[in-house]
């Protein structure tokens, strides 16, 4: 399975099962916000020395609204440390679906809010998310090979 498909596959079930939502990856491509908030997770494996990075980057109202859903909230009562930390969650619960898929020697590393350095990684394309055909984000993914 190709990463791009892979990470459909693990974002989408873990978007659905976890925060009530269901994601597209085709839709009206629009400017993004200024406002995102983006975190990102490491994947590590020993195995064949490979680092593997998940970041996740959301329009600040479509993380507000996750945040509410996954805290049985209204979206009013959200804080901005409440969806710091929904956005953690959210890239760790991606990072272990992309492990349980990969299998083998991978390990999951504490998720990070901000866009990670990524010097040396092998940036993969991109995939926007889109909800009822609107613009509510993007994944991407970086693989780096230590020797």
């Amino acid at each position: 399975m190709e990463w791009q498909e892979l990470m459909r596959d693990v974002i989408s079930e873990t978007l659905e099962k976890m925060f009530f939502t269901i994601v597209e990856f085709e839709g009206e491509e629009e400017n993004q916000p200024d406002q995102q908030l983006t975190t990102h997770i490491n994947l590590k494996s020993e195995e064949n020395k490979e680092v593997i990075t998940i970041v996740i980057s959301l329009n600040l109202s479509f993380a507000r609204q996750l945040t509410a859903d996954f805290l049985g909230k209204i979206a009013d009562d959200i804080t901005e440390t409440d969806t710091e930390d929904c956005m953690k969650e959210l890239a760790n619960m991606t990072g272990g679906g992309m492990v349980a898929k990969l299998g083998g020697s991978y390990k999951l590393e504490l998720p990070q809010p901000g866009e990670p350095s990524t010097e040396g990684g092998n940036a993969q394309e991109e995939i926007p998310l889109f909800v009822l055909g609107s613009p509510v984000g993007k994944v991407r993914l970086y693989k780096e090979t230590s020797s």
